[in-house]
């Protein structure tokens, strides 16, 4: 099950790794330039809130929690010369604003935007990718931030670990402890079906 689980959740692949031009554009902005912050906007939104849409289901928190991690860099332009992976970096700022959000909403709801982002099923996974956006919702943030970004966006370990600041074995034991959860609830749902 575990196989066809991952085939059913990887959409998307971006890299975390840093390139000449994000550090040139992060130095830039430390330096004062505009111009810089947009050229990172442009380079890095879309994955942002595709993270922020799996984290929060709901388009216009997503797109707020985008707005914020972006807002937050602008804000302390000084602070960019030491980010030193900058999708990781506003990758934990959105799952962080996402915790927040949970706190106030005192729930954590799951729904992912339907209308573009639900994983297809694979032919003959056996997995229903409804059944999985359902069972995201009783992981905690940790362990669904870890389980989204390696079965949806397929980020290393060492990935998953600089995104959420914490150690590679800790991320391995996120995602494999919220894996084990999912399966465990897909196999009450199909028990109960």
């Amino acid at each position: 099950m575990e196989h066809g689980l991952a085939r059913a959740l990887v959409t998307d692949r971006p890299s975390i790794a840093d390139d000449e031009t994000d550090r040139r554009d992060l130095g830039m902005l430390a330096g004062g330039d505009p111009s810089a912050l947009e050229r990172i906007f442009d380079r890095h939104h879309q994955p942002i809130y595709r993270f922020a849409s799996r984290m929060l289901g709901d388009a216009e928190e997503a797109a707020d929690a985008t707005q914020d991690a972006f807002l937050r860099l602008a804000g302390s332009p000084k602070r960019a010369d030491r980010i030193r992976s900058l999708r990781a970096w506003l990758m934990r700022v959105v799952q962080n604003g996402c915790r927040d959000r949970f706190r106030k909403r005192r729930r954590l709801p799951w729904p992912l935007d339907e209308s573009r982002d639900e994983p297809a099923k694979p032919a003959g996974a056996g997995i229903d990718a409804l059944a999985v956006r359902d069972a995201l919702r009783s992981l905690p943030v940790d362990q669904a931030a870890a389980v989204v970004l390696r079965f949806y966006f397929d980020y290393s370990y060492r990935d998953i670990a600089e995104v959420q600041g914490i150690a590679e074995g800790s991320a391995r034991a996120r995602a494999c402890r919220g894996l084990k959860r999912l399966r465990d609830l897909l196999a009450e749902t199909e028990g109960a079906i």
